[in-house]
């Protein structure tokens, strides 16, 4: 079914007609999923950003929404009935119109398949599984706006005095560059300020001189535009980091085009770049929002349970043991009714630090060790053990726990002394899966607490 999730019809005129006597353009995105909750957030989210937003459960009726509705963005799944992902992006690259589209395909957060695949059938720009929707606003604004510069540049093109002025003014860096010689030509004003190169420095240098590989394209920037150089293809996207005069880096995501010089002869390359420094430093604050706690700054219970069910699964492949331990404070609840929760927190966050002592190298294989012990929230911490040779060794562990929490702590010249209940549960005696383990941790922790608190339990199936 074809429709605009919460909204009636006449409310989406109404919404369109608003944006027009505010003088804004209405920026139409088709979002594509078979999964009804995807498409609910996704149209949540991007009409609250200000888009109004055609939704659609299957590739053919996308099509069909594409052919008869001014779409600006598409935003789609690769896994659909009748017409793939990867069908329906070649389908609209195929047309007029859909050339040059914005195209953001949502792909699983491992899947290097369908990455190459997405890009193979002329997607923009791919965005991973689970999305974090936050992180989708900011890389649909990019996008629209790399490609409402893309296409002033094109639409005058064949007018070099006002492509001039396009160039310059536009906020993006936009570098020309010899096919042959990989020589620079010409910088916009942006590229020549963000660089801090003058114009005759500039078109003395190499394209690999200034422009250089980073972490996340894994090549280097000639190795990206191979395809325009060698006539291959008339546009790439890129990602790369930019050298400034003073030696210092900056990140830069965009597109690069390939032309016909009519004077030369020879293939001409433009690259549009955007400065995706504050992008990329939201996203990772984003991200460390979603996955860390904000009091200790420890793995919040989501990012634990992600990084227990790797464990669980090379545990598994290997035929290794694996523990899980589930530490609750004893009593903690008086210390925050009696003395407040300043020194409830300033307690917390010195027991933290006593549990991170706790985790020496060996016990975690396979992951970094700061992921092992996340805290669930108020006074409840969770530890997960790979490669245990048996329950003496996890012994140990919730003998340090117990040692390193009891230690006296002095908050404001009072001396406090916390101990706590440790409930353990083993892979894969008590279980295989992560919900499971954890009922299960959490039960042997309140028959702990029953046994008179400040020791450990192991699960028991009786219990």
């Amino acid at each position: 079914m074809v429709s605009i999730l919460g909204r009636s019809y006449d409310k989406k005129k109404e919404s369109s007609l608003d944006n027009h006597l505010r003088g804004q353009p209405v920026v139409n995105v088709l979002v594509v999923d078979d999964d009804a909750t995807t498409c609910l957030l996704l149209e949540k989210t991007l009409s609250d950003a200000g888009y109004q937003v055609f939704i659609s459960s299957s590739g053919v009726e996308a099509f069909n929404l594409f052919l008869e509705n001014p779409i600006d963005l598409v935003v789609s799944d690769i896994r659909m009935p009748e017409k793939n992902g990867f069908e329906l992006c070649a389908d609209i690259r195929a047309t007029e119109k859909g050339r040059f589209l914005p195209f953001l395909m949502m792909t699983g957060s491992d899947d290097v398949d369908s990455v190459e695949g997405s890009f193979r059938s002329g997607a923009t720009d791919f965005i991973s599984k689970p999305i974090i929707y936050a992180v989708l606003v900011h890389r649909v604004r990019y996008m629209l706006r790399t490609h409402d510069t893309f296409m002033e540049w094109k639409k005058t093109e064949s007018q070099l005095y006002r492509l001039g002025q396009v160039l310059d003014n536009s906020s993006s860096e936009i570098l020309f560059i010899d096919g042959e010689t990989l020589r620079f030509t010409e910088l916009n004003n942006s590229g020549l300020r963000n660089l801090g190169f003058t114009k005759e420095e500039v078109t003395r240098l190499h394209l690999g001189d200034i422009v250089l590989a980073n972490a996340e394209a894994g090549e280097s920037i000639i190795d990206q535009l191979e395809a325009l150089i060698n006539g291959d293809s008339k546009e790439v996207r890129c990602a790369a980091s930019m050298l400034r005069k003073d030696g210092t880096f900056y990140p830069v995501e965009g597109c690069a085009y390939a032309s016909l010089n009519n004077h030369s002869g020879k293939i001409d390359i433009a690259c549009v770049f955007e400065d995706v420094s504050h992008r990329k430093q939201t996203e990772a604050q984003i991200q460390h929002l979603a996955y860390y706690d904000s009091l200790t700054n420890l793995p919040s219970r989501e990012l634990f349970v992600e990084n227990f069910k790797k464990v669980l699964a090379i545990s598994k492949r290997n035929g290794n043991q694996a523990a899980l331990l589930f530490v609750d404070l004893d009593n903690f609840k008086y210390v925050n009714d009696t003395l407040g929760h300043n020194t409830g927190d300033v307690l917390l966050c010195e027991i933290s630090a006593a549990l991170n002592t706790c985790i020496r190298a060996s016990d975690v294989v396979g992951l970094r060790a700061e992921y092992s012990l996340a805290r669930f929230g108020g006074d409840e911490f969770a530890i997960f053990l790979s490669q245990v040779i048996d329950e003496a060794s996890v012994i140990l562990v919730a003998e340090r726990i117990l040692k390193a929490v009891s230690i006296p702590i002095t908050v404001e010249s009072q001396e406090f002394v916390i101990t706590s209940s440790i409930g353990i549960v083993m892979f894969p005696e008590d279980g295989s899966d992560v919900d499971g383990l954890l009922s299960k941790a959490d039960i042997a922790m309140y028959e702990a607490k029953n046994q008179g608190r400040g020791c450990y339990q192991f699960y028991a199936g009786n219990v």
